[in-house]
This record gives C-alpha cells, sequence and structure tokens, in this order.
C-alpha cells in the first residue's frame, strides 16, 4: 500500500502533460502488455487531449506529487493511472 501522507494533490499544469503520459504508458503495458500500443496511444492523441483540457481549464484535472515528483493522476476513464515509487 502507498503511503499518501507526502502527496500534495494541485491542479495540473501545460508542463505536467508529459509526466502523465509517461504514467499512463506504463500503467497501460503493465496491465495489457503491449509497449508499442500504450506509447502510440498516449503519446500523441491523449497528450494532445490533455493538454488542451488543461491549458483551456475545460475539465478538472488533478495530479499528486510526491518530493516534486508527479505520482499519480486520475485517468480518462476515471479510474487512477500510475503510482510510481
Amino acid at each position: 500500500m502507498a503511503e499518501v501522507s507526502d502527496l500534495k494533490i494541485r491542479d495540473a499544469m501545460p508542463k505536467d502533460v508529459q509526466a502523465m503520459v509517461d504514467i499512463a504508458v506504463e500503467a497501460f503495458w503493465k496491465e495489457y502488455g503491449s509497449l508499442e500500443e500504450a506509447e502510440k496511444m498516449f503519446k500523441s492523441v491523449v497528450a494532445r487531449r490533455w493538454k488542451r483540457i488543461i491549458e483551456r481549464k475545460t475539465g478538472i484535472v488533478p495530479v499528486a506529487e510526491k518530493n516534486g515528483e508527479n505520482v499519480v493522476f486520475p485517468s480518462p476513464a476515471g479510474g487512477s493511472a500510475g503510482m510510481t515509487g
């Protein structure tokens, strides 16, 4: 179980998109076993979608960070992606 006492929840910023993509690729790859498909999906279409949502403030995109590093965020499907470390 991950310890949450050191987590800071905040609104995502455009600079967070790359970390969000990296976490999502890793989570998808672990779940579905296809690194190529994960990278194809998240590094293009999803990254652009998240960046637009964040920049235009058309949705709520929180991220959790620990020691200044993004570690988890809600997935577009409603669960959460990642939880590194």
